[in-house]
């Protein structure tokens, strides 16, 4: 019997944090697996803030102002989260990069800095349909899971977590000088 996609996906989404983990201490960050990040913020008419625990901030609950992804890189200290990675096994749809890219957008509103890529485990390329729809990622990788992929992604991901502390860092700094959104092809 064949493996579920999504089985497949958080198969592939643990191997991965596993690998990254191994990286990411040093750089302050850790990866988790099908982690949960706020997609709202409501002040209702009586002033008060929902979630409305600090708590709530930090480990929302998926359906309660929360969306899960597959991915979740925090820092350590903070537990803010910094880049977020949704995983596809093989090949993707244009429904995929629609939905995962409008998600991408809704977390963005609540963490500005916040870095998120498309990651297809198990493919050999990005097909045009990703271009076409995507509005919200930052990085896409496709790779079949030999060291060499990963090492890649390690690389791609440890950039992302320089640009999102530096986003989110902006405010304390002189400013932004140059923004560039790099494509690689072979």
């Amino acid at each position: 019997m064949p493996v579920a996609p999504s089985r497949r996906e958080d198969a592939a989404a643990d191997r991965l944090v596993k690998d990254l983990n191994k990286v990411l201490k040093p750089q302050g960050a850790q990866a988790e697996s099908r982690s949960c990040l706020l997609y709202k913020i409501v002040i209702d008419g009586s002033g008060n803030v929902e979630p409305p625990h600090e708590s709530d901030y930090l480990e929302p609950k998926r359906g309660q102002s929360g969306f899960q992804a597959d991915i979740v890189i925090r820092d350590t200290k903070t537990r803010v989260p910094l880049v977020v990675m949704e995983v596809k096994y093989g090949t993707f749809s244009t429904h995929d990069v629609i939905t995962y890219s409008a998600k991408a957008l809704r977390h963005k509103e609540i963490y500005p800095y916040l870095r998120y890529g498309f990651v297809i485990v198990g493919g050999k390329h990005i097909n045009e349909k990703f271009f076409w729809h995507n509005v919200g990622f930052d990085f896409a990788m496709a790779f079949t899971e030999r060291p060499a992929g990963r090492t890649e992604l390690r690389e791609i991901v440890k950039r992302q977590i320089k640009t999102a502390r530096a986003l989110a860092e902006r405010t304390k700094t002189s400013g932004i000088w140059r923004y560039e959104n790099k494509i690689e092809m072979n």
